[in-house]
Formats: C-alpha cells, sequence, structure tokens
C-alpha cells in the first residue's frame, strides 16, 4: 500500500525564552494510508473496464442499444488506455455494419485520478431510436431478398434490413433482388428497379438499405396477381399431370401455345394476361406454373449470344434440368429436360449460383416411354 507522508523541518529557530530552542530543532514525520482504486466506493451502475476488449464491449453496447452516454471507470488496464479509447471511439462508425449507419462519431472525456481513470463516452446518431425503430433484421442473404420481394410488392419502396451474415457490394445485391422478385411471381407481378447502399465493418453483418424507383405497377400489385391468379388457375386445369417429368413437358407445352416470343414483356403477367413475352416474362410464367402445380423450379439469369437471356432449372426426383420454353420453337428435345453440358452449347449463367443439372432423365427417354 503506498503512503502519503508529509515531513515538516523546524530548525534554525532561535526562541527567546530560556531552554525552549532545543525542543524545536528536530524533523517531524505524519503518515496515513492512501486509498488504492481497489478501495474507491462504487455504485451498483459504475463498470469498471479492465481491458481492451471489455471497454470495446462497452461501445458495441452503446450503439446496439441506441445510448448517448455512459460513465466508467478503467483500473488495472492492460495495455495503453489514452490509445486504446481513442481507437475504439474514432471506428465507432466504420468498425460495423449497425454504426457505419446510424453513428455520425463518437467522442469521450478521459480523467486519471493517479492509478485509475475516470471516463464519459458520448456518442452521437445519424437517427432516432424512433427512425430505427422500422429495421428489419434476417440471419441471410437468401432470407433477405425474399422479405425485399415482399416488402416491395406491399408497396415499400424505402428498406433497411439488417442482415446478420451477410456478403456483396451493391450490384450484387440488387441482382440478388431482383432474382428474387422473378422467382416469386405470385407475390410480386414484375421487378421493380432498385438501388442498395451497403453498410459493412470488420464482421459478417451488413446492412442494406434499398430504395425503389417508383412504378405504377407497384400500386396495381394486387390487381395484377389477382388476373394472374386466376390465368395460372385456368392453366392448371388444362395441363395433364402423370408425374413431375410429364407435368414439366406438358406445362412448357402450355405457355408455348399460349405466349407468343416478344422483344418486350419481361413478366409472368405479360405471358400469361397478355400472351407476349420475351424470355425472361416466359421464365417467370413458368416458374408461376410450376408453383401452381408444386413441382421445385427456379428461374435463371444467364447470357445467350451475348445477351441477356432466361430460363429455368426444375426439380425431378432430387435431379435438376433446365427448361427453355423461349427456345421451344426450335424443338422441345432442345428445350426441355437438359444437362449443363448440354445447356452450355448454346447459353452461358454462373454455375456457382445455380444447382448442378446432371439428372438421368431426357426429354427423347421420358417422350418414348409415353404419358
Amino acid at each position: 500500500m503506498g503512503k502519503r507522508t508529509f515531513m515538516v523541518l523546524l530548525a534554525g529557530i532561535l526562541c527567546v525564552l530560556s531552554g525552549c530552542g532545543s525542543m524545536f530543532n528536530h524533523f517531524y514525520t505524519s503518515e496515513s494510508d492512501f486509498k488504492g482504486s481497489q478501495e474507491i466506493e462504487l455504485d451498483d451502475t459504475t463498470q469498471v473496464v479492465k481491458s481492451y476488449a471489455a471497454l470495446r464491449r462497452v461501445v458495441y453496447n452503446m450503439i446496439n442499444n441506441h445510448l448517448e452516454t455512459a460513465e466508467l471507470l478503467i483500473s488495472g488496464y492492460s495495455g495503453d488506455v489514452v490509445s486504446d479509447i481513442a481507437s475504439i471511439c474514432g471506428s465507432a462508425n466504420t468498425d460495423t455494419a449497425y454504426g457505419a449507419y446510424c453513428v455520425e462519431y463518437a467522442s469521450y472525456e478521459l480523467t486519471q485520478i493517479v492509478s485509475y481513470y475516470e471516463v464519459t463516452i458520448n456518442i452521437t446518431y445519424k437517427y432516432t431510436q424512433e427512425e430505427l425503430s422500422d429495421l428489419l433484421t434476417t440471419p441471410n442473404n437468401e432470407s433477405f431478398s425474399d422479405l425485399i420481394a415482399q416488402e416491395l410488392a406491399a408497396g415499400k419502396t424505402h428498406t433497411v434490413t439488417k442482415v446478420n451474415n451477410g456478403s456483396g457490394e451493391s450490384d450484387a445485391v440488387e441482382k440478388r433482388i431482383r432474382q428474387a422478385c422473378r422467382n416469386h411471381p405470385t407475390v410480386i407481378s414484375f421487378v421493380p428497379e432498385v438501388s442498395v447502399k451497403v453498410y459493412s465493418g470488420n464482421t459478417s453483418q451488413r446492412i442494406y438499405e434499398v430504395e425503389a424507383v417508383p412504378d405504377e405497377r407497384l400500386e396495381r400489385n394486387a390487381e395484377r396477381l389477382q388476373s394472374l391468379a386466376g390465368a395460372l388457375n385456368a392453366a392448371k386445369r388444362g395441363i395433364h399431370t402423370a408425374g413431375d417429368a410429364w407435368t414439366v413437358i406438358n406445362a412448357a407445352r402450355y405457355l408455348a401455345g399460349s405466349c407468343e416470343l416478344s422483344a418486350t414483356g419481361s413478366t409472368a403477367y405479360d405471358a400469361l394476361i397478355t400472351g407476349k413475352a420475351d424470355s425472361e416474362g416466359m421464365a417467370a410464367a413458368f416458374k408461376a406454373l410450376c408453383d401452381k402445380l408444386d413441382v421445385g423450379c427456379q428461374v435463371v439469369e444467364g447470357q445467350q449470344d451475348k445477351t441477356a437471356h432466361y430460363w429455368n432449372i426444375v426439380s425431378i426426383d432430387n435431379a435438376y434440368y433446365h427448361v427453355d420454353v423461349s427456345e421451344m420453337q426450335t424443338g422441345e428435345a432442345a428445350a426441355l429436360l437438359l444437362s449443363d453440358l448440354e445447356k452450355q452449347a448454346s447459353c452461358w449463367w454462373d454455375l456457382t449460383e445455380y444447382p448442378t443439372c446432371e439428372g438421368p432423365l431426357t426429354y427423347d427417354a421420358v417422350t418414348a416411354a409415353g404419358a
């Protein structure tokens, strides 16, 4: 324990009173205990920090709970307090996705009292807690894309979503949103034009701010979906189902017979209601038909002759096959139940984004066996 020592020197004083001078020629020492940091009286709300990790957690907890001020003691710290707190506060608006989105800046007041520090941390936010109450949360990119498709279908042109395990920059996120809209043609009747801002930090967490370009089709989405539902019900009655393979073939025949391939018309609504659509519209319509017929299906975005082209991948007995209704005018065998190798003869797509198609079925084998 340290000692606080006071020394008083009384010497060289000549007393005028006889016999008194000798009693002042001495040093006097007074000692009293010094209360160290471990003896500071703490109340229940005082935070005591001893490490960089603990100090960092304090700031992260403030941000996550939208707290503006925190007071704490730093005692027995293993590191450079001044440097560490400056670094942590300086990166409060860049270190995490949430901080990047909502923190303007963080500041601190640091007072050293012998062997410990008193600290006040202040955080200024870009948005109020009420403004952040509409923040959405999803676990990963896939659920995020599906959620945004639903939000757009509900007419929301601006959304902010925290994705706990996300990845990708703006262009990749925009592409995922468009793909989700194509794969949910009975939820949203077209693919809106969107722009995305990405907020990230040093973790896998991301915050995506999505802005959709205003479109009158958003306002008419419910009406368009109602018309589409009627067309799908009629199509289901007209498609003979005898196992998934024949269901796929008959659904493709139905769509090719009721929709004319066109340079415009990129939605299932165009294909099934107006009767004219491009490859994107046909692929969306075929996805809608497969959903109605309980066949696993997704839309593929790729290229043909260096231009954008769309088709489908279907699931039959846990195996995958390509189906391209827009190519059926060249012959059904060249468009239905294709493997990756067969489809790669005319098209390109990102193989990492879609399941591998190498199932045992072929169009010729299925049709030769008969329905």
